[in-house]
């Protein structure tokens, strides 16, 4: 019996997540009333209030089932070290990392595109703890930039992943997992020029 409430309890949970998603692919999180959600859901305003207490709660709890996921990842899979990397090398929590969000495509870009949403700072926080940290940890120390502070270079990294990742999944029609892989290993090569002179390349004209 108690099994077959908490099944029950991960199902309603989960319609209610579902039906807040739809409701942003239609309309501002400001726009969505509790009403709106409990239509879509099809489910009773008491039995919402009994797991949320209010859509801003439901919002956080779509947020926190992502990065729980996130996080389990990196407990399951092997730890990527960011600086060698290689494009056959798919077996490691980076990648997986990568085919769970483009299974979760809809809910992370309505997320993404949500200003109420804490979602970014969340994944920030998950890449500066689960593998950035393990990243430095891994690397061979050499002498430090003078001009270039540890906080700074551990920064640049995180924004690197994160800019992959944002720009990836909210494109209109976002390259296969692979690919994506890919272009992130490539672009963690690339300088500051090598990127200009691809930006002038490709400028109409060019």
């Amino acid at each position: 019996m108690l099994n077959q409430t908490n099944d029950r309890t991960l199902k309603t949970k989960r319609r209610l997540q579902q039906a807040l998603i739809a409701q942003l692919q239609q309309q501002t999180f400001q726009q969505v009333t509790v009403g709106d959600i409990l239509t879509t859901a099809q489910v009773a305003r008491g039995t919402f209030y009994r797991y949320y207490l209010d859509k801003f709660d439901l919002l956080a709890a779509c947020e926190d089932q992502l990065i729980q996921t996130l996080t389990m990842i990196f407990g399951q899979f092997s730890k990527p070290e960011l600086t060698a990397l290689s494009a056959d090398e798919q077996d490691n929590a980076f990648y997986a990392m990568l085919v769970y969000l483009a299974a979760q495509r809809a809910t992370v870009t309505s997320l993404m595109q949500c200003p109420d949403s804490a979602l970014l700072p969340k994944i920030h926080d998950v890449i500066a703890t689960l593998v950035v940290r393990d990243t430095a940890e891994q690397t061979t120390v050499v002498a430090p930039d003078q001009l270039i502070t540890g906080t700074l270079a551990r920064e640049l990294i995180i924004q690197n992943v994160m800019t992959i990742l944002s720009y990836w999944l909210q494109q209109a029609e976002p390259v296969d997992v692979v690919t994506a892989y890919r272009v992130f290993l490539r672009s963690r090569s690339l300088s500051p020029q090598d990127l200009a002179t691809i930006v002038a390349w490709q400028q109409p004209g060019q």
